[in-house]
């Protein structure tokens, strides 16, 4: 028999708190599991950032393993994953073409050798073939001969589904023969045509520096979604009454600061009037408190999604987040993330938290781009998470033509970094900074009323 734990960093027990003594129990268990029982384990771990920083072709190394030796320790064997043309490599040392190469590195084997073996992989189809077979097609197996091999095949007790069980609710949705309820539409035409729209079950991570337009996002995001599905939103950065006239802009196109600081005309307060009009078809739930605990903040979510049928729980934004947990950042946030994924796993809901980055995106050259390593505080974030999605606003760098030699004024880049299940790529929105409001990028911008140097919004 052969057990697989996917992955290592996500496993949870009621033992000690500090991440890398977890950590490190889970791998002890885990190999006195395979020894006493006469198993293989094969349990998939993250890399420390460490990889991303160095030079070089940043093969992993032993010392790249993520929150605790004891995981190089208790291993027989260690692989590696490694893509060359993930960091730009598309001839390597031997003058190869790297396309779809995915290299498996044996960097420890207590019983055997070392070295690298090659597979060919095909990204989009999640099929991996070994690196010397025909890769002109790389074909697939029909849904019938799934079901055929898992009837011989799979033998699973207890509570965990079958292969087969699963398969076939797969394929019914495949076949529209029911909708995909765990899929819920942004209302961002290419973000919903690249990447499917918001999966229940994942966490979102959404990524920016000061000035990015996170909130604005989280606002345009809130009110395409909520006349279909309720959502709850932490505001931990805005009152409430911020809040609410950044809302309140976004669907009247009036701008935020004279909402704020009441300068309005005749004409704008007839429109201020019908909002509430509007905002009755949209099911928004808004909470302001920052000092839930874990075990509240997830009664509280608990409730709201039996109560009120909350699919989608936003969290604005992570470094806010308060608790009776252990005072040193980095493991507050990661017990936050944490808690999160769990929340969304658990009660099968989106959840979406804001994040800040570290100032290394505006001390490093070139166009600033952000990247994974700028996640800020803690590498729990880019672990648990299942997507992170970043802004980015060239204007803002003073670039205003790019490198396709298109204007940029106005331009919300969201650059989808990670996604565990689905593309990588980046979409474009259209931007109007004074009245919190984001259109698709192909729409009829007429009516958008940009202030290109307005820097100081969140």
């Amino acid at each position: 028999m052969i057990i697989i734990v996917d992955y290592l960093q996500l496993m949870t027990s009621k033992e000690s708190n500090i991440r890398h003594l977890k950590v490190g129990s889970f791998t002890h268990e885990l190999r006195k599991l395979a020894n006493d029982f006469n198993v293989c384990v094969i349990v998939s771990s993250q890399l420390s950032r460490s990889v991303e920083i160095r030079g070089g072709d940043k093969r992993p190394q032993l010392a790249d393993l993520k929150d605790s030796g004891a995981i190089e320790q208790d291993t027989d064997k260690v692989i590696f994953l490694y893509r060359p043309e993930y960091y730009k490599i598309t001839i390597n040392e031997d003058g190869l073409d790297t396309t779809g190469i995915l290299e498996l590195i044996m960097a420890k084997n207590r019983n055997g050798n070392l070295g690298t073996v090659r597979l060919k992989r095909n990204a989009n189809a999640t099929r991996l073939k070994d690196y010397g077979d025909n890769l002109n097609n790389l074909t697939f197996i029909s849904g019938d001969h799934i079901i055929n091999e898992a009837e011989h095949q799979i033998n699973v007790k207890g509570n965990a589904p079958s292969i087969l069980s699963l398969t076939s609710e797969t394929l019914a949705i495949l076949n529209n023969r029911k909708r995909d309820e765990n899929l819920v539409k942004t209302g961002f035409k290419e973000y919903d045509n690249l990447f499917g729209g918001l999966l229940l079950g994942e966490l979102v991570v959404v990524g920016g520096r000061p000035s990015m337009g996170i909130t604005q996002l989280l606002i345009n995001l809130t009110l395409n979604v909520s006349i279909k599905t309720p959502v709850l939103y932490f505001t931990l950065d805005l009152s409430t009454p911020v809040l609410t006239n950044r809302f309140i802009s976004s669907i009247t196109n009036i701008d935020v600061s004279k909402l704020l600081h009441p300068d309005l005309t005749s004409r704008e307060k007839k429109i201020v009037n019908r909002v509430g009009v509007n905002l009755r078809a949209h099911q928004i739930y808004i909470s302001e408190s920052q000092n839930h605990s874990l075990s509240d903040l997830r009664s509280f979510c608990e409730n709201q999604i039996n109560e009120r049928g909350v699919k989608i729980i936003i969290v604005d934004y992570l470094q806010l987040m308060n608790s009776k947990e252990p005072n040193i950042r980095h493991l507050k946030v990661g017990s936050f993330t944490h808690e999160l994924r769990k929340i969304a796993v658990d009660f099968n809901v989106c959840v979406i938290v804001a994040s800040q980055l570290s100032r290394s995106v505006e001390i490093r050259g070139g166009d600033k781009r952000p990247q994974l390593s700028d996640l800020k505080d803690s590498g729990a974030i880019e672990q648990d998470a299942d997507k992170v999605i970043f802004l980015y606003r060239p204007e803002y760098y003073r670039i205003m033509i790019n490198e396709d030699g298109m204007d940029t004024t106005g331009i919300l880049e969201l650059i989808m970094a990670k996604n565990r299940n689905g593309n990588l790529g980046t979409v474009k929105l259209k931007r109007n900074s004074n009245a919190t409001r984001l259109k698709n990028y192909g729409d009829n911008l007429s009516n958008f009323d940009f202030n290109i140097w307005r820097q100081n919004e969140n």
